[in-house]
């Protein structure tokens, strides 16, 4: 069945319509609940599927109920990418943000464990952040609710490439606000950002960064685009990169 609606789209629409996604919210058995959750995160990662999924507001409550509960990690880990594939529209993040999901998303990034799974639930609760932060209505919110200093935390600390990848995302996400701009603008910050886009990084992480740093001189332009220029520059010429100096 995991195949099935995998690979087809028409499979996803299918089993919703079926019943089948009530049917996986009451699967109680710990073992059985892990595959639940795989096969609803195939199922909403298709935009058909999880309008009809949206409409489910058990489903809602059943997949923050499964991100709250004591269970391992790996499970707390899937519950919030399945959240982060159902945070897909304006309408389910804010609904999702109203009912505290960015307090327990916070708290999966705080939590200290073997770097191999720590890095796994970094990346599945950056995802569910970095796609609450898509609409314009809820940016500010998330900064002061410590979105903004999370992503930063995380982007230093980690060693992990996809954890970079969705922490520049959300600075990204976040950057057209003036505050946001400000900070993200500071030299030190400048620096992190520049060191996650040097050539070891893999190439999307580059993108993002450098997507990050272009648009960071665009929200600046009137407060310190020269003075961004002037430290990306000088970056490069430290790191003696020469793909740097098209950030």
């Amino acid at each position: 069945m995991e195949v099935a609606i995998n690979a087809n789209d028409e499979v996803k629409v299918a089993v919703v319509e079926a019943g089948c996604v009530e049917k996986l919210t009451h699967i109680s058995s710990p073992s059985l609940q892990m595959k639940a959750i795989d096969l609803l995160i195939l199922i909403c990662a298709n935009d058909e599927s999880l309008k009809l999924v949206s409409a489910q507001q058990e489903l809602v409550t059943t997949a923050l109920g499964w991100l709250k509960a004591p269970t391992t990690l790996p499970q707390r880990a899937n519950s919030a990418l399945l959240l982060a594939n159902m945070a897909r529209t304006d309408e389910m993040c804010e609904m999702f943000i109203s009912r505290g999901l960015v307090s327990l998303l916070l708290h999966l990034t705080q939590i200290e464990e073997p770097e191999e799974l720590s890095g796994k639930v970094l990346v599945s609760a950056l995802s569910a952040l970095r796609n609450l932060c898509l609409p314009v209505s809820q940016k500010a919110g998330l900064v002061e609710s410590g979105v903004l200093d999370a992503a930063l935390r995380c982007l230093r600390d980690s060693k992990w490439p996809h954890v970079h990848f969705k922490c520049l995302g959300i600075a990204r996400l976040l950057a057209p606000l003036k505050e946001v701009c400000v900070q993200l603008s500071q030299p030190g910050t400048v620096a992190l950002v520049c060191e996650r886009c040097s050539p070891a990084e893999p190439a999307q992480v580059k993108i993002e960064g450098s997507r990050l740093l272009a648009g960071l001189v665009k929200y600046c332009q009137s407060e310190g685009a020269s003075h961004l220029n002037l430290l990306f520059s000088r970056y490069a010429r430290e790191k003696k990169s020469f793909w740097l100096l098209y950030c």
